[in-house]
């Protein structure tokens, strides 16, 4: 069996056309895997992009967080310094308060100078005055010799 030229060509021919589709479905196959991997790759980057944006999420609520406690920290320590402040200013003025054993207020006791005192009720009314070793009541009148304004005090209170 001999194989005429034209045969070979035509066989030659049908082989080169296969030979060129096969070319081309490896050439789609390769772009399509390239496609594929260069979309898998994108997908990737975007999750990593998702869990840094969400790092950086919990990473401003913690700062916002901080800087919330820093304030009520601030304004806590300005209420405390203001307290200190009236207290200063209410013991420069010479007033420091009078308690019973309950812890309820009775009278005040106001430092003037170096020799006088004034002893005031609850309701801040002057009921004696001790000046220079002498006690006398809120109408001025001579009460006793020496610190007598706290007696006098009592003795008002109870009325």
């Amino acid at each position: 069996m001999t194989i005429s030229d034209d045969d070979i060509l035509s066989i030659i021919d049908e082989t080169t056309v296969a030979l060129g589709q096969i070319l081309l479905r490896h050439r789609e196959l390769s772009e399509s895997l390239l496609d594929t991997q260069q979309t898998e790759r994108g997908r990737e980057k975007i999750d990593s992009l998702r869990k840094q944006i969400e790092d950086e999420r919990e990473n401003l609520a913690k700062i916002r967080h901080t800087q919330q406690r820093k304030k009520e920290l601030e304004r806590i320590r300005k209420a405390h310094d203001k307290e200190a402040k009236e207290m200063q200013t209410e013991q420069k003025a010479g007033l420091v308060s009078l308690l019973n054993q309950s812890g309820r207020l009775i009278g005040w006791i106001q430092t003037i100078g170096r020799n006088r005192v004034n002893i005031l009720n609850a309701n801040g009314k002057v009921v004696a005055r001790e000046i220079d070793g002498q006690t006398f009541d809120g109408r001025s009148r001579f009460v006793g010799g020496g610190s007598q304004g706290l007696r006098v005090l009592g003795k008002s209170s109870r009325k």
